[in-house]
């Protein structure tokens, strides 16, 4: 059960004039020399442990990212009850005095595999045909952070980029990439997807006097920068997720392209 409302900074898969590039071919009309570097549905783009691209088996993915786990529903989503401000003031006129500190504690830091991120529109190939799908233009993915008090954000926000660097501001957009495509089997639905891996930096921020303070909850999301044959996106694997609906449910995680 979650737990709302929330404030959350978060543009973590948006999409926008997005367009996808699709071209029908039948089955054995054209080999796959000749439209570039075709994959299938069994195979995914990623950079392996000496920096350079290789192809693999989806089944063997996990493991060639050093066998992360998927992420989980409670990372995928924040789960704060939001902080209300409330006024302390007792009406005494002599008040104790004191210095107000603010004390972070971060908790243990997850990397996993994050669910499917579109990176082309869904798409159906014709019964008798394959259709190759290139990825989109216009579709985003960025860092994220999340609070559960409003005026706490810039706050936190400044500490974990001075503190570790991160710019939760920092996003990654597509542009047309002609250098790998993707068959949809014909009959089937299909879409290219990305599963980045994301790296969460969680804690609390006790703010306030000894014995008079409030805790902050936060949960940031970020990614690190890669390129795929001429397109700049995040590391992690770039595959095709098919299916026999619409809408076209994930490949890896709950909910649909």
């Amino acid at each position: 059960m979650y737990l709302t409302p929330t404030l959350v900074m978060r543009a973590t898969i948006v999409v926008f004039g997005v367009t996808t590039i699709a071209k029908i071919v039948a089955a054995s009309d054209e080999p796959s020399s000749q439209l570039g570097h075709l994959l299938n549905a069994d195979e995914v783009i990623l950079y392996n442990s000496e920096g350079r691209i290789e192809i693999v088996p989806r089944s063997e993915s996990l493991h060639y990212l050093g066998d992360l786990p998927v992420a989980k529903a409670e990372q995928r989503y924040a789960n704060f009850t939001v902080a209300v401000e409330e006024d302390k003031n007792t009406g005494n006129k002599i008040q104790k005095r004191c210095k107000r500190q603010k004390v972070f504690t971060m908790k243990p830091v997850e990397t996993y595999v994050n669910w499917d991120v579109a990176m082309s529109g869904v798409i159906r190939a014709p019964p008798h045909a394959r259709a190759t799908i290139l990825v989109g233009s216009g579709y985003r993915i960025s860092n994220s952070l999340s609070v559960n008090s409003p005026i706490s954000l810039d706050v936190v926000q400044k500490y974990l980029t001075h503190s570790l660097g991160i710019s939760y501001s920092k996003s990654w957009t597509t542009l047309y990439s002609s250098g790998y495509s993707f068959g949809v089997p014909p009959g089937k639905y299909g879409a290219i997807v990305s599963n980045p891996i994301a790296t969460r930096h969680s804690g609390y921020m006790d703010i306030g006097c000894l014995g008079d303070s409030k805790r902050v909850e936060f949960s940031g999301e970020s990614y690190q920068s890669k390129g795929y044959s001429g397109l700049t996106w995040v590391d992690g694997i770039i595959g095709l997720c098919v299916g026999d609906t619409y809408p076209l449910p994930r490949c890896f995680g709950n909910g649909t392209l």
